[in-house]
């Protein structure tokens, strides 16, 4: 039987895009997306099941979604999301690691093991998918 493997892959300057923020209200907010040298974009929903539509076409185009240091970030709360059975994974994490250095880990149910790549080129979209 084999193992089942996440990735990881370090990098250093601007990021790949990514969703950088979640504003919401009782069932209304925005979705921010920064990085990959494109201006942010803001990306509004009206309620609670545009929100997921948008975040599951995120999460299944392996748009990377970020980590938010000392409080909880877009990427907690997708995991918060995965966990109640509203979102369904794996997804990609980017986290900063030090000033200019930034991280991507791929987050499967089951994963056993994290195997450093050097490019994220295969396994991570840089696109924005979301019209």
């Amino acid at each position: 039987m084999s193992l089942l493997v996440a990735r990881y892959c370090l990098g250093e300057g601007e990021p790949p895009r990514y969703l950088a923020a979640m504003h919401t209200e009782v069932s209304s907010g925005e979705l921010v997306f920064a990085g990959g040298g494109e201006p942010r974009h803001t990306l509004k929903f009206s309620d609670q099941s545009a929100l997921y539509r948008h975040l599951r076409q995120l999460l299944a185009s392996r748009l990377p979604v970020a980590a938010g240091g000392m409080m909880p970030g877009p990427v907690d709360e997708v995991a918060a999301l995965i966990v109640v059975g509203c979102l369904e994974g794996p997804y990609v994490e980017l986290a900063w690691s030090g000033p200019g250095q930034w991280i991507l880990r791929e987050h499967i149910e089951g994963a056993e093991v994290w195997r450093k790549v050097a490019d994220s080129a295969d396994w991570v979209n840089v696109k924005l998918p979301l019209n």
